[in-house]
């Protein structure tokens, strides 16, 4: 009695040069297990297709789905009549030979002043554009791909140049896109900005009713934005390089009120972050001296 033969991949490929057995593969090269090599035989590719001569133990299919039992083999007796007993895949199988498209990459913030100079306080990577079932990884510079998780990986502080940032997915049959790359140098800058600092104040820090327009002035660290908080209000100082000034207003005057008053200071970097405050006491007193009175003797 002949043997049963059984259809099957050869390379039931998988992501990564892996094989598995999903019935979903790159490869459409299929086996014929229990068929002897000296055997005659012919299959075909659909229920209603033509019967094709077979050759060995294989054939291959071309892309697309084919569905359980779809896929037909028979034997050829010794007076080169088929047999009636006819083999079939008994599950679907997929030859799926398109690569998936290429996944796109960006920056999950663009911290900082700006928003498209790829200058940021947080490394994570956004990757879009998975297929569903894809394996992806990515690599920085000539380092070795590394297995991805989720949609997105975390870069460390440093300083990417274009091009070095890549990633690629594999969908389930194996087949893997063209590589993906930032093309654009990243920098990750984790550290708050220094060098900042507040000027002495109109000579002596005391604000009298001539210096009611005064201008503040200080350090900073080159490419940082400067904020002033004046009597519980932020005001954005100008920024030259290295230096900082505001000119105070009426308004601020009546913020401050008279007496004591801290001024506050920070300053953001092009990463986005943020310095510790720096502060300076100053003494408000913008108000006409008290007339004294004089008794005659």
């Amino acid at each position: 009695m002949a043997s049963i033969i059984t259809l099957a991949f050869l390379k039931d490929t998988a992501p990564l040069n892996k094989t598995n057995f999903d019935g979903i593969s790159r490869n459409g090269e299929v086996e014929l297990k229990g068929l002897d090599p000296s055997e005659s035989w012919q299959y075909r590719t659909s229920l209603t297709g033509p019967w094709l001569t077979g050759v060995g133990k294989r054939f291959i299919l071309g892309e697309g789905v084919y569905a359980t039992g779809s896929l037909q083999v028979r034997r050829i007796l010794a007076d080169n009549q088929p047999s009636t007993e006819v083999f079939t895949n008994s599950s679907q199988m997929t030859v799926d030979t398109t690569p998936p498209v290429a996944v796109t990459l960006s920056l999950s913030q663009d911290a900082g002043i700006s928003a498209s100079d790829f200058i940021t306080n947080n490394g994570v990577v956004i990757v879009s554009g998975l297929e569903d079932g894809a394996v992806w990884e990515y690599a920085i510079g000539v380092g070795r791909y590394i297995a991805g998780t989720g949609t997105s990986f975390t870069l460390a502080a440093g300083t990417y140049a274009a091009g070095t940032i890549k990633v690629r997915q594999y969908d389930v049959a194996g087949n893997v896109q063209t590589t993906t790359s930032i093309n654009e140098e990243i920098t990750v800058d984790k550290t708050a900005p220094k060098g900042l600092a507040i000027n002495t104040m109109a000579g002596d820090n005391v604000i009298n009713a001539l210096e009611v327009s005064s201008v503040i002035t200080g350090t900073n660290e080159a490419g940082a934005s400067v904020s002033l908080s004046i009597g519980g209000t932020v005001r954005a100082a100008a920024v030259t390089g290295g230096t900082w000034s505001y000119t105070l207003t009426p308004a601020d005057i009546t913020a401050m009120g008279q007496g004591a008053e801290t001024l506050s200071v920070t300053q953001t970097d092009k990463a986005g972050n943020t310095s510790a405050a720096v502060t300076r006491n100053i003494t408000v007193d913008t108000s006409a001296p008290t007339g004294g009175t004089m008794a005659l003797a």
